[in-house]
């Protein structure tokens, strides 16, 4: 399932927010990292957070879920969440590979636990639909289990190695509580660590 990126109204929201919501009560077995052939070593590694430029594939129970970043003219960027097989498509005509993933003692504390809450974040598009409604778009996903967490969201690295920056196309895994609470570009509504759907 394809869940949608964009709304341009709170009922389009509220639709997305219950279409994440499905991920509540997944078991995660893995988290994975899916890149084209060229930047098969490209994975930044920083203090609370991986840069991936490429894919994150969960392999979880009920649904896998994959994440990556997409853009399109008329409705901007955002984070693309799509649950199940359906992904084997996108990763398959981008070339991606999987790379593996960094579960030393990051995610770790997730695995094989139940995610107990999701929490998601939106930002403005800078774009309007036909109506003159403006857009925005999902920037980031936020699974926890119990005390622990991991966040995914657009973006890349900042001149200050120690967080994440807005920079399109490539996705970051945070680990770090703080820096998920902190990371909030200026068009986003909250921060990357998002609010409970």
């Amino acid at each position: 399932m394809r869940i949608q990126r964009h709304a341009t109204s709170q009922r389009d929201r509220a639709r997305i927010g219950e279409a994440v919501s499905r991920i509540r009560g997944s078991v995660v077995h893995s988290v994975r990292y899916l890149l084209p052939p060229a930047l098969s070593g490209e994975i930044w590694s920083y203090a609370g957070f991986d840069v991936v430029p490429g894919a994150i594939l969960l392999d979880a129970h009920p649904e896998k879920i994959y994440l990556v970043w997409r853009v399109d003219e008329v409705r901007g960027e955002g984070l693309q969440v799509i649950l199940g097989d359906e992904y084997h498509e996108d990763a398959e005509d981008e070339g991606l590979q999987d790379v593996g993933g960094n579960l030393d003692g990051h995610v770790a504390a997730l695995i094989e636990q139940p995610i107990t809450s999701v929490g998601i974040s939106w930002q403005g598009s800078g774009w309007d639909d036909e109506a003159g409604e403006p857009n925005e778009t999902l920037w980031a996903l936020r699974l926890s289990a119990h005390d622990q967490c991991i966040t995914f969201a657009v973006g890349s690295v900042s001149n200050e190695p120690s967080k994440p920056a807005y920079q399109p196309d490539s996705v970051v895994a945070i680990f770090d509580r703080t820096i998920a609470q902190e990371y909030r570009p200026r068009a986003a509504r909250s921060a990357a660590f998002g609010i409970d759907v």
